[in-house]
């Protein structure tokens, strides 16, 4: 079986190093589609591959650990009407859970999800690009980290997360259906601990982050553009956060069709005040902020929104340097 410490040494080699060592030496061919990885081990796509008739998939893990994928630069294509998923793992449920997958280095288009990994934790994502897919760029269900990835001009939803304590890093995720980056997309049940750095979300159809949890951190990240359409669900806006205890810090919000940033901090155990520190958020069609208090910004920009630049709600809010 391989250790912890053996996928870490994998992900190192999968995100570009381009060191060769023993294990690559000794990874699985994958040549063709479909393909099913039914054991433990480091897997190689060596040429383009395309999808096939009846079911549309690619490449199926039914392996429950310790699988790592290196796509070498190669496209996994689909057959372009919404059949098939590029890499899966069956649509099992979780738990139990599948653990350790790390998918690198790609591009997946075409299927209904380019990655759909519903029974799996602890996931990987690293220098993939998923576009073109009817429904998810990729979706993935917790602990999993989407690194240096693009999830743009998908059905739905470009990067999406059954539940919670997941990390996105460098990872756009733009022109999507609905939503940008979207956490507890099915489940619809409080997760905790996401995270969004570097990971512009724009021009996505109802919002660009959404969050149905608590004690979500977005930083550097962008949200522009969303919204051409109100989502029947959780609304629209540049970025929509439910539960409370959330940081935004130094995320442009401008230009959203409705609401810019919304922090609804809905009344559930656990809930706690909210961070919003150098934030521009400008020229968006409803409210530019608007937050329950108890919470604290620091150093933001507030101005030309339609629907009035901001809106508290209850007590104990702390602002200090901002434009509003």
């Amino acid at each position: 079986m391989i250790t912890r410490i053996t996928l870490a040494l994998t992900a190192l080699l999968l995100v570009g190093i381009g060191a060769i060592s023993p294990a690559a030496d000794a990874s699985t061919p994958i040549s063709a589609c479909p393909f099913t990885i039914s054991s433990s081990g480091t897997y190689t796509v060596t040429a383009n591959l395309t999808a096939t008739l009846p079911t549309g998939t690619c490449i199926t893990i039914t392996e429950d650990a310790d699988v790592a994928i290196d796509l070498q630069g190669h496209t996994i294509t689909g057959l372009g009407n919404g059949t098939g998923d590029g890499i899966t793992d069956g649509g099992q449920t979780c738990p139990p859970c599948a653990q350790n997958t790390i998918i690198a280095n790609g591009t997946i288009k075409g299927f209904s999800a380019g990655i759909f990994l519903s029974g799996t934790i602890y996931a990987t994502i690293s220098n993939v690009h998923a576009t073109q897919n009817s429904v998810f760029g990729i979706l993935l269900t917790a602990l999993s980290t989407v690194t240096n990835s693009q999830a743009n001009n998908n059905g739905v939803a470009g990067l999406a997360f059954v539940t919670g304590d997941n990390t996105v890093i460098n990872s756009p995720a733009n022109n999507n259906g609905t939503t940008g980056i979207d956490f507890d997309f099915i489940n619809l049940v409080v997760n905790e601990y996401n995270t969004v750095t570097n990971s512009p979300a724009n021009n996505n159809g109802y919002a660009g982050i959404v969050s149905l949890g608590r004690n979500t951190t977005i930083t550097n990240s962008q949200a522009n553009g969303n919204g051409t359409t109100a989502s029947p669900l959780t609304g629209s806006a540049g970025i929509n956060l439910l539960y409370g205890g959330d940081t935004i810090t130094n995320s442009p919000v401008n230009g959203n069709k409705f609401d810019g940033i919304v922090i609804s901090s809905l009344p559930i155990v656990g809930s706690s005040e909210n961070f919003l520190t150098g934030d521009t958020v400008k020229g968006n069609g409803g409210v530019g902020i608007t937050v329950v208090c108890p919470s604290n910004l620091f150093g933001n920009t507030a101005q030309g929104n339609t629907g009035g630049n901001t809106s508290f709600s209850g007590t104990g809010c702390v602002e200090l340097d901002n434009k509003f």
